[in-house]
């Protein structure tokens, strides 16, 4: 299917328009935690930074936390190349699809409530309108949405790339986001398979408004305001304008270097796109909010039990960061243990946040170039995650 999106960019024609501001740090909107100098590892870890900005990355923050060194953040590049704005930490980003981690807390705080169950149908918490769009929609049930093994394919095909990329401006309802679905055949039997498809998200916050009215409010009181997020917005009206301190989006539409500012596409796809997207926000907020789920305060000991071992395998995990998935969240193993957590691909964006309850590290990554097209920013972005993790355990002091 990444193909065939990838068909679509030599039949675009759009003009893109710069969304820089000059006065672009509000420090009275924005909580910044940006001096780190004295940090036991502030030099290697900055080296590590200049890396990637030297490997093509635009601008990039990273946050580290360990148990024996403690918070470590830093940040390379431009905010916004065309004004030369330096990245700093208290930029705000686009996080892609990291917010399915937190529609999985929502949809898991309802379970906890008895509001529905992991083996609840989706059609008995969907309003017709959407339901006959859905394949197999009287068959799939929460846990299969959550995991990725309902077998309804992606929205953002070729045919939604198109139209979105032709009409940047429009702003799709979510009845019109299901409509996507119309006419595709299901991909195999629910729970047979696992597969990647933003559409289980999107289906999961229509469940979420069905049972409390307005999902967002939800995020705000059951998610945001326990811990404390003061950089995070989850709206349907993300721009330069209504969130201070956003960084510019780029792309490299032909792979050569060239990059395209691309701010007002990833604007549009992360305010109407929820669930599986629609956010912004920082590394200091995603790392409270890891936090926060493993440290009991959003859930239980038994639902975050079922966190870690409810797990399906991904059979792309040799392209993709993680090898298995959860109930909401991306899972690596590798030799330094098990990692929670979520990443994201934007055509303008790139994120990812795990935490590792093992050893107690977080680690978390936000840039301002695109992944989704891009396998060459994708292999840089993400390919640093394994370096990253090597120079934190060579470094961390042994007990």
């Amino acid at each position: 299917m990444k193909k065939n999106i990838l068909t679509v960019l030599g039949t675009i024609t759009l003009i893109l328009i710069c969304a820089c501001q000059k006065d672009y740090i509000d420090s009275d909107d924005l909580t910044c935690y940006s001096e780190y100098s004295s940090h036991p590892r502030n030099n290697v870890y900055q080296w590590h930074l200049n890396q990637g900005f030297d490997s093509g990355l635009p601008g990039q923050s990273v946050l580290i936390n360990t148990p024996g060194e403690g918070l470590w953040e830093g940040s390379i590049g431009y905010a916004c190349i065309e004004e030369r704005i330096p990245m700093t930490t208290c930029h705000i980003h686009y996080a892609a699809s990291i917010p399915k981690a937190f529609t999985a807390i929502a949809i898991l705080q309802q379970i906890e409530k008895g509001n529905l169950s992991l083996d609840s149908k989706i059609s008995d918490y969907l309003d017709e309108k959407y339901k006959r769009y859905i394949p197999n929609v009287d068959r799939i049930t929460i846990r299969q949405c959550l995991n990725h093994t309902s077998g309804i394919p992606d929205q953002i095909d070729e045919e939604f790339m198109t139209r979105f990329m032709n009409d940047p401006d429009y702003f799709y309802t979510q009845e019109e986001l299901m409509a996507f679905l119309e006419g595709k055949d299901a991909l195999w039997e629910p729970g047979e398979k696992y597969y990647y498809s933003d559409a289980n998200y999107n289906i999961l916050i229509l469940i979420l408004d069905k049972i409390s009215g307005d999902h967002l409010s939800l995020f705000e009181e059951d998610i945001f305001r326990p811990l404390g997020l003061m950089n995070t917005t989850y709206n349907y009206d993300i721009n330069h304008h209504t969130v201070p301190g956003l960084v510019s989006a780029y792309w490299d539409k032909y792979s050569d270097g060239s990059l395209e500012n691309i701010t007002l596409w990833e604007d549009a796809i992360t305010s109407y796109f929820k669930g599986s997207g629609g956010m912004a926000t920082n590394c200091y907020d995603l790392f409270l909010f890891l936090q926060g789920v493993f440290n009991g305060t959003l859930v239980s000991e038994a639902t975050l039990g079922l966190i870690k071992s409810d797990t399906v395998h991904n059979p792309e995990a040799d392209t993709w960061i993680n090898d298995s998935y959860g109930l909401g969240f991306m899972v690596i193993h590798n030799d330094y243990g098990t990692w929670y957590g979520h990443a994201g691909r934007d055509p303008g964006a790139a994120s990812y946040v795990f935490f590792n309850p093992e050893n107690g590290v977080t680690l978390a990554a936000m840039t301002n170039i695109g992944t989704f097209f891009s396998m060459k920013y994708s292999g840089i972005f993400y390919g640093y995650f394994d370096e990253w993790l090597e120079e934190i355990f060579t470094g961390m002091p042994s007990e």
